[in-house]
């Protein structure tokens, strides 16, 4: 058995989360892969819930601040876009949990 090589089968039934490939040629740190990873997992279809950063940073046994920092570099890259939300309450301007937006990923090595 050669060392350097892994053999790999796919028996998987559903459900399981998908990662699109291009993911993998964006050049991202394991942070930012780990957090796309979470956040598929988590969200499925285009109906947005809330979820706090604790339970995605738990379903990968990561910090909190990994998560944070992997969405900061998911939204540079393009593959997640953030949308920032307020609402006026009482003549103020409050602030609502951001929603995040997991983006059809174009490979840069092999474009859509």
């Amino acid at each position: 058995m050669n060392e350097n090589t892994a053999r790999v089968r796919n028996i998987r039934s559903m459900p399981f989360c998908w990662v699109h490939r291009a993911l993998f040629d964006l050049g991202l740190s394991w942070k930012a892969i780990i957090t796309y990873t979470a956040l598929a997992y988590e969200f499925t279809g285009d109906t947005p819930r809330e979820v706090p950063i604790k339970r995605l940073a738990a379903i990968v046994n990561v910090s909190e601040d990994t998560i944070k920092r992997g969405m900061k570099e998911l939204e540079e890259k393009k593959a997640i876009v953030v949308k920032k939300r307020f609402k006026n309450k009482n003549g103020k301007r409050q602030q609502l949990p951001n929603e995040y937006i997991l983006t059809d990923l174009q490979s840069p090595e092999n474009p859509i």
